[in-house]
């Protein structure tokens, strides 16, 4: 699927989720302050965005909990942007939060070697799409940035 370039608008962490640090973000964090960023969770998306962090240790990355946003959209108070690249995403669908490191690594693991794809270098390598029907579904959509080798 080909996606838009989007600017996100949220919280961020960075470390290695080594003791679940992204799940309490969203918890105890950004799911008490989305509105500021998106007014009404059930007519837009949610995101989480994972990337590369250069000059850290293996394994450290950070992480972006939001909403999208307009460059002309007042930053909350304590919140960051980033600007999230668009283009071609392979898709893969997370019945709810305990599966996304599942599907990470089968799609990393299995999927790519299998199809021709490699992981294209945009910076982002991970897009969690939370639609407005996640909360009676929990499904989240897994965009990875790919291109043909």
């Amino acid at each position: 699927v080909e996606i838009p370039a989007m600017r996100l608008t949220g919280l961020r962490y960075e470390g290695s989720n080594a003791n679940g640090e992204i799940p309490r973000l969203w918890d105890e964090q950004f799911l008490l302050r989305f509105r500021e960023v998106v007014g009404n969770v059930e007519t837009f998306n949610l995101y989480g965005v994972a990337r590369d962090l250069p000059g850290s240790e293996p394994g450290v990355f950070e992480y972006l909990a939001a909403g999208e946003t307009h460059s002309e959209d007042a930053i909350p108070k304590g919140m960051i942007t980033w600007d999230v690249p668009g283009g071609l995403t392979a898709v893969l669908a997370a019945d709810n939060v305990p599966n996304l490191g599942p599907v990470n690594e089968y799609f990393l693991q299995r999927w790519l070697p299998e199809h021709n794809w490699h992981l294209e270098s945009n910076g982002c390598y991970l897009l969690e799409v939370y639609p407005p029907e996640f909360s009676s579904t929990g499904i989240i959509y897994l965009h990875f940035p790919v291109k043909r080798k």
